[in-house]
């Protein structure tokens, strides 16, 4: 065979030495690569050193054969062979990295070129890992590395660049670098780390949640392979640098500590912990192998907790001392350490953190001579990221400079932004008070508390609710009968009734129950159908001091459900005088109107929530606030969530008028009375554009809709909006987000109204783009919660994600089905979703969707579920969808879940696998036989078995020789059971 330097391979023509071990650290490397392929995740971010005047590309080329001659890393080589990572260390003869020379005409012209330059995959085929660029510019030349990250750090970058400009500088004296003798600097082997250090980290992880450092801020559109990344940047301002100046003394840390402990508390303010581990690049050169190129950097997986019991200055100390005992085990890589870790149920990234805090002390502002010519070093950015955000802290004349890297999927760059004064607000905020207790601190920037307050603020032509003794209906009513006896109160079945007219009825019904021994302070029922008769029962139970409880849509009859049981039918009233002043009984205005098994709503809240209402809607209208509304009603009398249509049009002076139910009776009303409001569900709304129906009116909306529906009436002429209420009143009023009117789910705060965004445990005010729960209070009052989840958005409207009890947490993560509901309802043939979780040892997520009504065909359940995988986390992706004429409804038009649950049931019971075949035996085999077992059956978790990164490769490898179907490596660990990577390859395989 010949000795070992001349052995040479058919695919390169150049020698190979023999293969050398492969580490943890270049596994993982090699994995990421796997898991997300075709791109440059693994390219360094590239160093680059400007020159002021022009190179010898003969020379700079020279100098860089030097360098690899001299640094075996630089000539280590990998490949792949039979699904393992080999690797190779080259002859120096025979290692020649060309330099790449080109000219660029200006200056977006040389960041488009070096982009590019630096973001060119390597492929791990044997050739070399270094490329030099030599990039000549109209004001003086560029050298750019770049270099994958199994041969580079960031330290290497400095130490190459140091040396080829010496090497450089040697050559430019006419000297030959090519047969100058050079000091080899041999490719330094990592030791394998020690008992203790592996010990130390076992402990110091133990127990540690994986799913704890999730951060509420933002969406993650897609879990997916994409590591598409960004950068910010923010100097401190001279405040928070004075802080860290003077932190020796105050808090008795380092300031790279002082900085370390306020990233934790600035994550911990924005979802994480109170329990989580960041990432701590440390470099594990030592005095011996300090100018070794190579991957010489391990991630310390530091875990703390961020106890809002203590002072800042205890939390200092604390971080402290875990940083030091830390940095006394850094030989042990994250990569032997991941194994045992807990994993993440639905993705392949790190389970152990996923921020990263990076101190850079010497960042080298040094200015470099190349052949006498001086140069200034630059980064060009890899445009990537494995994290979701990394801080990389450098100080500065003055200050210091803080770069955010940060994933794209998971953060915008207003997010990130945010993030970065908010750093530099907690910092000043602690050095204003180092002892203040953690709790007490908020971590708003300027920008949060400016648009809070301004959302708050009074707007032109609105005022706050007044103030003193709240008017009762009863008693408003009253005042309409007397003030315009003849107005029509009620308009039905072809027949009206004037104010005084239904006045008559409710004092009349008030006298029958004070007959039947109501008393004040009982609850009576109503059976009714809408119209005047339900109208009449719960005005005379109120006027007898009684609060309306259970209530039932009747078909016949209108009756009062007594607390003995009796049914007491209304009385018949033909005549009588008109209403007088004081004759509403003198109503407590803290007694209660509506009892249910939830809560109470009193009288009080009932006129202050008609208030409101009639704001809102005049708001919208551009309409005086007092003036009269008509509303069209078609829901049952004693439903609090037909209080608009029942009761506002009689506060205000207008009329209700009442529908029967009858879809053609609805549109003749409608066609009539152009301009009354329709409280209607998304269903009612798109059978009336189905049908032609008039539209154009205001449209209120009885939950929030989907998103193809808000689109539609605005382009009919409709207004759209969705009045949030509580039982105190209109807290909110949501319309459409954008001129295209695509959704109502930003809720812009009502006038007297303070809404919070409220994380937990505490309570505590969440700033911007952060999700927590939604609470509001009016005047003095405690903050009420609402049952809803939402966030601040940078207009200063409240975005509502959804509600806190169908909220499901999946996989690790909490998903809210109405935003699932939203993006399935985005597909152009989809009117309405409905998204359920069945319950089972592996919970199963089903959507049931509603076709847009046409003559157009329905989408098939494929296409619907393709299009939420391009657009939702897998826990929100439903396992299957059905596609229904309609979906359930509640007697109130909304959507009735518990039905649709009972559907999605019944049709999971029946569902039948895939036609083209069950790839599940097959898998099971090769479950069993990479983790050398004998029980996994379908639903075994591969990572919970024994299985791991690289027998999951092996897996995928296997998979493709055996059927022909091409998985990634993030299929397994997205599908890591033998059922779902049986749906997982039948999906690819119909595709294919």
């Amino acid at each position: 065979m010949g000795s070992s330097e001349s052995t040479v391979t058919a695919d390169h023509g150049r020698p190979r030495g023999a293969p050398r071990p492969v580490s943890r650290k270049e596994e993982a490397l090699w994995l990421l690569e796997r898991l997300v392929p075709d791109g440059s995740v693994n390219n360094v971010p590239g160093a680059a050193v400007r020159v002021a005047g022009r190179l010898d590309g003969r020379l700079l080329g020279d100098a860089v054969r030097a360098m690899v001659r001299r640094h075996e890393t630089l000539r280590t080589v990998f490949r792949v062979e039979a699904g393992q990572l080999v690797k190779e260390l080259l002859p120096a003869a025979d290692t020649a990295p060309s330099v790449e020379r080109r000219s660029v005409g200006d200056e977006d012209e040389l960041r488009s070129a070096m982009a590019e330059f630096v973001l060119r995959p390597f492929a791990l085929d044997g050739g070399p890992l270094l490329r030099v660029g030599h990039f000549g510019a109209p004001d003086g030349d560029v050298v750019c590395l770049s270099v994958h990250h199994l041969v580079f750090d960031s330290m290497s970058s400095s130490i190459f660049l140091e040396e080829l400009a010496a090497a450089y500088g040697i050559a430019a004296d006419g000297h030959d670098l090519s047969a100058a003798p050079v000091e080899v600097v041999p490719a330094w082997v990592e030791p394998e780390p020690a008992e203790a250090s592996l010990k130390f980290w076992q402990r110091h992880l133990e127990g540690i949640d994986p799913y704890s450092a999730q951060l509420r801020v933002g969406d993650r559109p897609v879990d997916g392979d994409s590591l598409a990344g960004a950068t910010r940047s923010h100097v401190l301002s001279a405040e928070s640098a004075a802080v860290l100046h003077d932190c020796q003394r105050q808090l008795r840390a380092p300031d790279a500590v002082v900085l370390l402990a306020a990233y934790y508390l600035l994550l911990a303010r924005h979802g994480a912990g109170p329990d989580f581990a960041v990432g701590l690049p440390v470099n594990i050169r030592g005095p011996r192998t300090e100018r070794t190129i190579g991957y010489h950097v391990n991630i310390l997986p530091l875990r703390n907790h961020v106890d809002d019991e203590l002072g800042f200055r205890e939390f200092v100390r604390a971080t402290r001392d875990i940083f030091l005992e830390a940095v006394g085990h850094a030989d042990a890589p994250v990569d032997v350490l991941v194994p045992d870790a807990p994993r993440l149920d639905s993705s392949w990234r790190s389970s152990l953190f996923r921020h990263i805090f990076n101190y850079l002390p010497g960042r080298d502002n040094r200015e470099i001579l190349v052949g006498g010519l001086p140069g200034e070093l630059t980064v060009v950015e890899t445009g990537s990221s494995k994290f979701d955000l990394e801080f990389v802290i450098s100080p500065v004349p003055g200050s210091y400079e803080v770069k955010a890297v940060y994933s794209t999927v998971a953060h915008t760059a207003r997010d990130v932004d945010l993030l970065l004064h908010r750093y530099d607000a907690l910092l000043t905020e602690l050095g204003r008070d180092p002892g203040k207790r953690l709790a007490d601190i908020t971590a708003w920037c300027a920008t949060d508390q400016t648009t809070v307050d301004g959302a708050h603020a009074p707007r032109p032509q609105e005022t706050p609710r007044a103030q003193g003794t709240p008017r009762t209906l009863p008693a408003i009513v009253a005042a309409r009968a007397t003030a315009t006896p003849d107005a029509v109160a009620v308009e039905e079945g072809g027949r009206t009734v004037t104010y005084a007219a239904l006045w008559r009825a409710a004092r009349a019904t008030a006298a029958l129950l004070r007959e039947h021994g109501v008393a004040p302070g009982d609850t009576v029922g109503v059976s009714a159908a809408a119209g005047s008769a339900g109208l009449t029962a719960v005005l005379g139970l109120w006027l007898a001091g009684a609060a309306c409880g259970a209530t039932e849509a009747g078909d016949g009859d209108t009756a009062l459900l007594l607390p003995d049981g009796v049914r007491l039918a209304l009385p018949d009233v033909t005549d009588g005088d008109g209403a007088s002043a004081g004759e509403d009984g003198g109503l407590d205005p803290g007694a209660a109107a509506w009892r249910r098994a939830d809560g109470v709503v009193q009288h009080a809240d009932l006129g202050a929530l008609l208030e409101d209402a009639a704001r809102a809607l005049a708001a919208r209208q551009d309409s005086p606030a007092d003036g009269p509304v008509d509303a069209v009603w078609h829901g049952a009398p004693g439903d609090p969530a037909a209080v608009l249509e029942m009761w506002l049009p009689l506060a205000t002076g207008g009329r209700v008028i009442v529908a029967t139910g009858d879809d053609g009776t609805l549109d003749e009303l409608l066609d009539r009375h152009p301009h009354a409001a329709l409280r209607a569900a998304p269903a009612t709304w798109w059978d009336l554009l189905a049908r032609g129906g008039p539209v154009t009116r205001p449209a209120l909306l009885t939950e929030p809709p989907p998103t193809g529906l808000t689109p539609r009436l605005t382009a009919l002429g409709a207004r759209p909006y969705l009045l949030r209420v509580d039982d105190c009143g209109v807290w909110g009023v949501a319309t459409p987000v954008d001129a295209d009117g695509r959704r109502l789910n930003e809720v812009r705060p009502a006038p007297g109204v303070r809404v919070r965004v409220t994380g937990r445990p505490g309570g505590r005010e969440l700033p911007l783009g952060v999700t927590g729960d939604l609470r509001v209070s009016r005047g003095g009052h405690d903050a009420v919660a609402t049952g809803l989840l939402g966030r601040w958005t940078a207009d200063g409207t409240v975005e509502v994600l959804g509600s806190v009890a169908r909220r499901l947490y999946r996989l690790g993560g909490w998903v809210e089905p109405e935003r699932a509901e939203s993006v399935l309802s985005e597909h152009p043939a989809v009117a309405q979703a409905a998204v359920v979780e069945l319950p089972g040892d592996e919970p199963t997520l089903v959507a049931l969707v509603r076709p847009v009504p046409g003559p157009d065909e329905p989408p098939s359940p494929e296409t619907v579920r393709e299009h939420a995988e391009l657009r939702l986390p897998r826990a929100a992706v439903p396992a299957f969808v059905l596609v229904t004429d309609a979906l359930p409804q509640t007697a109130d038009g909304t959507v009735d879940l518990v039905a649709v649950t009972a559907l999605a049931a019944e049709a999971a019971a029946t569902r039948t696998p895939p036609a083209d075949g069950d790839w599940t035996p097959r898998l099971v085999d090769l479950w069993n036989t990479l983790t050398g077992r004998q029980d996994l059956g379908p639903d075994a978790n591969f990572f919970g078995s024994g299985g791991h990164s690289l027998l999951a490769a092996q897996l995928v490898q296997q998979l493709e020789e055996d059927t022909g179907i091409r998985l990634r490596l993030a299929d397994v660990f997205e599908n890591p059971t033998p059922a779902g990577l049986a749906v997982r390859m039948s999906t690819l395989a119909a595709r294919s």
